[in-house]
């Protein structure tokens, strides 16, 4: 059964409570069973976390624009099954929903100053915190949903910093850093009085028209309207966007040397091992005709940076049948790491979409994993 607002109001303390959070500043805060309101890097982080077996990898969550990470693991009254962090768990993994300091109520300040890099060293801050609670080794798996797919860079140099192995990150229908990918999008920026980007609402209609066609696809309604506006969405910082547009002194400005160094956009040499999910609806066509081709590049650096240029010495030595399995690895790989999934923007919510994108995790771990080893012995001289 799902409970409505009016239905958390009657049951009082038995499915939400209050708790003291660890920030800075002490305040008491309305938060979600298995929550915590925690400091990670100098700010403020909702974060949920699920304990699986201690010798598979930590799978971390970053949402998208204006959502807390509950959209990964729900709400008191939902279904467990129709969010991605309980099949996360029954794949063996430990799950850490993580959200950016949004302008939400469960956040009790806005914080317009945070940036892309702030956002890569939260998500690592966070995921040693939990690993270090819980026993849990070093290695990581990241998956970034939307606008999620922003600091991915940020997070592979944190990661490397705090001595953690982030053996794959999941760019789940996400975008890259680069500014203007998704033509339209930053031309619409206006800030709320708090600094913030007033999006939450202007985005809202076609959140709901997502999410709809989910409940279709799951035949119920995984989250009611009344609870997705208020629990799981807010106003984002202008910075974590990764366009040009900037916050500076309280206002949008354009700034691409910024936003490029904010973003780590072309320092290739840290790129982690990357792979996609991508969705299938023609609602979500931005996501679904460009995902490849925005990652692409990136992939392919990735690859050859971290495979051939060490070695590029050794080309000369090769056979011709290496070389020529050698270009077709590279022209093939980003189909390779490539997963579609039934749905829109939100494939990853329902029960049919969430058991999918779950195990596409462990099978990207693995595709990523063969095709490091198809590359390196390829470059084998013999």
């Amino acid at each position: 059964m799902l409970l409505t607002r009016r239905d958390f109001g009657l049951l009082g303390g038995a499915s939400l409570y209050l708790t003291l959070s660890n920030r800075s500043e002490a305040a008491f805060s309305t938060l979600f069973p298995g929550e915590e309101l925690i400091d990670a890097a100098g700010f403020p982080s909702l974060v949920k976390f699920v304990k699986g077996r201690p010798d598979k990898p930590l799978v971390v969550f970053v949402p998208g624009t204006s959502f807390l990470g509950r959209i990964s693991y729900g709400f008191p009254g939902g279904r467990p099954a129709d969010f991605l962090a309980h099949w996360i768990v029954e794949e063996g993994y430990s799950f850490l929903g993580t959200s950016y300091p949004l302008d939400q109520p469960v956040y009790g300040r806005a914080c317009p100053e945070f940036n892309v890099t702030d956002w890569g060293r939260q998500i690592v801050a966070a995921a040693q915190r939990a690993i270090a609670a819980n026993g849990l080794g070093k290695r990581i798996i990241v998956i970034g949903w939307s606008m999620g797919g922003k600091p991915v860079q940020t997070i592979a140099d944190a990661a490397r910093a705090a001595g953690l192995d982030l053996s794959l990150f999941v760019a789940l229908d996400a975008l890259p850093p680069g500014p203007n990918l998704f033509p339209g999008n930053a031309e619409q920026f206006t800030l709320a009085p708090d600094g913030m980007v007033d999006q939450a609402r202007s985005l809202m209609p076609w959140f709901l028209a997502m999410m709809a066609k989910q409940n279709e696809i799951n035949a119920h309604t995984i989250i009611p309207e009344d609870i997705f506006r208020a629990d799981f969405t807010g106003n984002p910082p202008l910075d974590i966007q990764g366009e040009n547009a900037r916050f500076q002194n309280g206002q949008i400005v354009s700034d691409p040397a910024a936003a490029a160094a904010d973003a780590g956009t072309s320092r290739y040499d840290s790129y982690p091992p990357m792979a996609l999910m991508i969705s299938d609806s023609v609602a979500d066509y931005p996501n679904v005709l460009l995902c490849q081709s925005n990652w692409g590049e990136l992939i392919g650096q990735q690859l050859y940076r971290v495979h051939v240029y060490p070695r590029r010495e050794q080309l000369a030595g090769i056979t011709p049948t290496q070389w020529k399995a050698l270009q077709d690895l590279f022209k093939s790989a980003i189909d390779r790491l490539t997963m579609q999934i039934h749905g829109t923007h939100f494939l990853f919510v329902g029960e049919q979409g969430a058991r999918a994108a779950a195990k596409g995790v462990t099978e990207l771990a693995e595709r990523a994993s063969q095709l490091d080893h198809e590359i390196d012995a390829l470059l084998r001289v013999r």
